[in-house]
């Protein structure tokens, strides 16, 4: 009788773990960012955890809003809006999706820049959703 119990308390706890990890599967997402602003648009290149060496487009969108795609060695991409700080070096970005294996992906990084533009360069810290985390 006793094993029963334990069994059915073991399953209780991993569902228990399960649903927790779902609520918030994030995982830390930083690197650095090289960009260019003297083509149109500016053009991005960089490494990034969960990218790899990876490419972009800043493209604009609105008042003090960027649209940026990243797109790793393999095609997937990450898609985010970009708000510049009004003052300059840097900004926060809020993930919009992407492909791959980044579909359906959410997150936010903030960025800091090293050197300003023209040919910008800035890390970026922040988290974005697991692979396969929307899927459930």
């Amino acid at each position: 009788m006793i094993a029963p119990k334990i069994a059915r308390l073991a399953v209780i706890g991993v569902l228990a773990l399960t649903l927790h990890l779902q609520a918030g599967d994030t995982v830390p997402f930083k690197g650095i960012c090289y960009g260019d602003f003297s083509s149109a648009p500016p053009t991005l290149s960089g490494n990034g955890t969960h990218l790899g060496q990876f490419t972009g487009v800043l493209i604009p969108v609105g008042p003090g809003v960027l649209s940026v795609v990243l797109r790793a060695a393999n095609g997937d991409e990450i898609w985010a809006d970009v708000f510049p700080y009004p003052t300059g070096g840097g900004g926060v970005a809020v993930i919009t999706g992407g492909t791959g294996r980044f579909e359906g992906a959410t997150g936010s990084w903030t960025s800091t820049w090293i050197e300003p533009p023209p040919l910008l360069v800035e890390r970026f810290e922040g988290e974005i959703s697991t692979v396969g985390s929307n899927k459930r």
